[in-house]
């Protein structure tokens, strides 16, 4: 019988600017981490917690076209947690997803040692969502140990759509009560604006006769910014 348990989790997505220089400024991110705990055979086993962590987020390489036609582009940073949910406040060039759920109690082995990945992109309202591609270094995952994303591309996001997200799912057998059981966890594919914002100043000075009288002019732009206030 498959029995599925959905995983209370908070998902806080700090995402900042790619601007300028091509310089990534993170801050403020919030774990993306799901724990559970073990359904028990009998009142006398213990109760196991379940910890499966994922990237916060994961930035796609801009794409020029993508302001204006649905576009489809590969993974380029991710925002990591470390194998406890703590942020790791860098852009990293690979994914780490962490999962743990393996313990012994009065000589009896508990939880499951490995577990199978597997994902689905979907949108805001968690319908799924065609194309886009994940690759592992490995799967299954062993529990207290790691697997990698070594690579991905977006499925195609429309040009009024800033990402969308990846639907993880941890499925495996858990040893206390012999049923398969499913666990949850988020991350946030963002595409980056790329549509430049601009300002141009030119100033004349008019007092200096026609031998002094000279222009200066300066002109600023920003790209990877989807809106200024005033």
């Amino acid at each position: 019988m498959l029995k599925k348990r959905f995983i209370k989790k908070t998902l806080c997505v700090a995402l900042t600017a790619l601007m300028l220089l091509g310089t990534l400024s993170l801050g403020l991110i919030v774990p993306s981490v799901t724990v559970k705990a073990a359904e028990s055979s009998s009142a006398a086993d213990p109760m196991g917690n379940l910890t499966f962590v994922v990237p916060e987020a994961i930035y796609l390489y801009p794409n020029g076209s993508s302001w204006t036609a649905a576009t489809s582009s590969p993974f380029q940073y991710y925002v990591n947690n470390d194998a406890n949910g703590a942020p790791l406040n860098t852009a990293d060039t690979t994914g780490k997803i962490y999962y743990k759920y393996a313990y012994t109690f009065d000589q009896h082995n508990y939880g499951a040692e490995t577990a199978a990945i597997s994902w689905q992109f979907v949108d805001s309202s968690f319908r799924a969502i065609s194309g886009g591609s994940v690759t592992l270094s490995a799967n299954p995952i062993t529990s207290g140990g790691s697997v990698d994303i070594t690579a991905g591309k977006s499925p195609s996001l429309g040009s009024a759509v800033n990402g969308c997200y990846i639907l993880w799912t941890l499925t495996y057998t858990d040893a206390a009560d012999a049923k398969v059981k499913k666990a949850y966890a988020l991350t946030y594919v963002y595409k980056p604006y790329v549509a430049p914002v601009g300002a141009m100043v030119r100033t004349k000075n008019k007092w200096g006769g026609i031998a002094f009288e000279s222009f200066a002019q300066q002109l600023t732009w920003l790209s990877g910014v989807h809106s200024i206030t005033q």
